[in-house]
């Protein structure tokens, strides 16, 4: 973090903390507590040898919000995978709920099931905590060693200024902490990746807790890794036969 940025958050702390603190615990009071939703492992059929895929992360990636596993974004993203490529998919789901990028370091086991690309949603929780980017930025490279030999990619950190469980000026705060990770993040040399979501969330992209994303918002995040995964992956689009009438 630079000198700025910690003069920056020492003032708001000073200066706001206690209204922030205020409205996070009202936040917390009033969010509803949803379950977890995911299949921890599972296969789509295909041709040639399966892509897998290893799924590591925070709620995202567990699937809160959801009533059935096939909604959640880890699901999504391998389905249009396989329909995109024609390839068969396997994949495996180390998620966590309200898992930090340090509870990913400490949780996962020493050495990672094998894999084509890691797949990680971590950062939110961070931002929460107050954890440094050189923190962040130094637990994502350290949980990248126990996957060697494969891309990783982070899927993404949302805006949490546009998240309707958040109230201003916490919402504000917190999406500049969330910039600060991202931009850690961002100066990782390989294996990482760092998908940038840059379109403007909407109401009908939240779960009923206005925190998770919903059906609509884990199919568009999906639609919108999907050509960055294909390119980490090396792996073409399925030619199109076309039938002569």
């Amino acid at each position: 973090m630079s000198a700025w940025d910690q003069a920056k958050l020492a003032l708001t702390l000073a200066t706001a903390g206690p209204w922030l603190y205020v409205q996070g615990r009202q936040v917390r009071r009033r969010v509803p507590q949803l379950n977890e939703c995911f299949h921890p492992q599972g296969q789509l059929d295909g041709s040639g040898p399966p892509i897998r895929l290893v799924f590591l992360g925070d709620s995202i990636m567990a699937g809160i919000g959801h009533s059935q596993a096939e909604d959640t974004l880890p699901y999504q993203l391998v389905a249009l995978l396989a329909e995109t490529t024609g390839r068969a998919v396997d994949w495996q789901n180390l998620a966590h709920n309200g898992a930090s990028s340090a509870d990913l370091v400490s949780r996962a086991p020493a050495s990672l099931p094998a894999a084509d690309l890691y797949l990680v949603s971590a950062g939110v929780n961070d931002a929460l905590n107050l954890r440094t980017p050189a923190s962040y930025a130094q637990n994502l490279q350290r949980l990248s060693q126990r996957g060697p030999g494969a891309p990783w990619l982070l899927v993404g950190l949302p805006n949490l200024r546009e998240f309707p469980c958040f109230p201003y000026p916490l919402s504000s705060f917190l999406a500049w902490r969330v910039s600060c990770l991202e931009h850690a993040a961002l100066g990782l040399n390989s294996p990482w990746n760092v998908h940038r979501m840059r379109d403007r969330l909407t109401l009908d992209t939240f779960s009923p807790d206005g925190f998770h994303p919903g059906v609509v918002g884990c199919r568009s995040w999906a639609r919108r890794l999907l050509p960055e995964v294909m390119k980490l992956l090396k792996v073409p689009q399925k030619r199109m036969q076309l039938r002569v009438l």
